[in-house]
């Protein structure tokens, strides 16, 4: 053992020593624990001997350490300070689930009073207690599970939906409850068809996945266009959302298929996007018939009032949203892009040498910084930026239409020095913290990283062994 740890015998033996002592025991008790005379103990504070490799699991479950620390003879800072925050997390987690389960009991019980003393029967409290047995499925219960959590959990919300749909048909007495649980079942369709492929069928998740939401899709517009009547569905659903799901399938070929560099996939999503704008405005055109004019892709889904009109024009809002999004969208990706070159790969390295998947993926990240870096900050960076002072020219544009009188150079100027105020300083102030929390920015990436990559797993339910 001592060819195998290099460690100082002096070192190694104090630390032992000072761990038992720690651990409230004299050296009579730890060597009745562990099986072995009273001389072992001593020899091993003295630093004589090593315990034997099979005595290590034991001796660090004695002494409450880790078996890294056990061979380095020395405090793991990290791994406790990772695991006081575990600690700390499941308390904070604990608490809020007590604290929602309070708030669902203190509402059920005020609408029961309620309805009792105004009603003098049940009548309305019950859509109450479907809709809290719906929000408890979809929040709490998944907390309380610990097995087959997925199928548990889905399997309440959906009973949960189903019968909120039929009180409130029952409560209302109107002849919508059909229409009612054939589109519920029809959304309903989506998850538990992506459940049982994650579960029977594991391969090929992502492309089986992308056919089961576009097959979803079609059919959800079929059931909702038998319920509501109409000839729109061949005429203008049907080929609105072939074409869409025509575009999201060459990108995710391009993607997942294609065997060239990240740089040039890039460049195929911009070919791809720059040809789906006015492929999209051709098909609204040819289906809006002859005669019509100024007739653009997106004025089938243009909502012109409600929470998005914003008293000038429905259309300014959402190009509005769209460049605060790709604005904060290449912010975020230039600190990543920053803080995966100027990260210290030491702590990650001690982190995936104990198998924790989040430190797998920040060596990931950290290895490839080049390829990262000029994909983060190079390309889709310089996209959003590029699209987002487009979205804010197009703002400019919008209110130039709307009044007329307005001087057009001074909102010109205006706009472009917001976006590129917004732009510079967004950028500076993304470095510095990029540079000065590099660790933290690398490991939250890896995080979501691993948190996606597992999603799949997690929904699948693990075997009996």
């Amino acid at each position: 053992m001592e060819t195998t740890t290099g460690l100082n015998k002096q070192t190694f033996a104090a630390f032992i020593a000072a761990k038992r002592k720690a651990a409230g025991m004299t050296q009579e008790e730890l060597a009745r624990q562990l099986y072995v005379t009273h001389t072992t103990v001593s020899k091993w504070e003295r630093g004589l001997s090593y315990p034997d490799i099979a005595l290590v699991p034991e001796v660090c479950r004695l002494l409450g350490i880790t078996e890294h620390e056990f061979f380095t003879a020395c405090d793991d800072l990290q791994h406790r300070r990772q695991k006081r925050d575990a600690k700390h997390w499941r308390r904070l987690t604990l608490i809020g689930q007590g604290t929602l389960c309070g708030g669902y009991a203190v509402a059920l019980l005020t609408c029961f009073i309620c309805n009792l003393a105004v009603g003098h029967r049940l009548d309305w409290f019950f859509i109450v207690l479907t809709s809290l047995l719906l929000a408890f499925s979809l929040t709490s219960l998944p907390v309380f599970l610990k097995r087959e959590r997925a199928v548990i959990s889905l399997s309440a919300a959906t009973g949960s939906l189903l019968l909120l749909i039929l009180t409130c048909g029952l409560y209302t007495g109107g002849g919508w409850l059909g229409a009612g649980f054939s589109i519920v079942a029809a959304c309903l369709a989506l998850p538990w068809g992506l459940y049982a492929q994650w579960r029977f069928y594991p391969k090929h998740r992502l492309e089986l996945s992308l056919g089961i939401l576009t097959v979803w899709t079609f059919g959800l517009l079929a059931v909702i266009c038998l319920v509501t009547g109409g000839d729109w569905l061949l005429r203008l659903a049907f080929p609105i959302t072939a074409f869409s799901y025509a575009f999201v399938w060459a990108v995710f070929a391009v993607a997942r298929w294609t065997p060239v560099n990240g740089c040039i996939k890039a460049g195929l999503f911009t070919l791809l996007a720059a040809a789906a704008m006015p492929g999209g405005t051709w098909l609204a055109t040819a289906l809006a018939g002859p005669g019509a004019t100024g007739i653009t892709f997106a004025s089938y889904f243009h909502w012109e009032g409600g929470l998005l009109h914003d008293g000038i024009d429905g259309s300014i809002t959402g190009n509005r949203l769209t460049f605060v999004c790709l604005l904060a969208a290449a912010l975020v990706l230039l600190i990543i892009g920053l803080a995966v070159a100027t990260a210290d790969v030491t702590a990650f390295n001690s982190m995936a040498a104990r198998r924790l998947k989040t430190g797998k993926k920040a060596v990931w990240l950290i290895s490839n910084t080049e390829k990262v870096s000029s994909v983060c900050n190079d390309v889709i960076g310089d996209i959003c930026g590029v699209i987002s002072g487009s979205a804010a020219a197009t703002i400019a544009a919008r209110v130039l239409a709307m009044h007329p009188g307005m001087r057009e150079i001074v909102l010109t100027l205006a706009m472009s020095a917001l976006a590129a105020g917004l732009t510079v300083g967004g950028k500076a102030c993304g470095k510095s913290f990029a540079i000065d929390s590099s660790t933290s920015v690398v490991r939250t990436a890896a995080m979501v990283l691993h948190f996606f990559h597992t999603i799949p797993e997690k929904l699948r339910p693990k075997r009996r062994r």
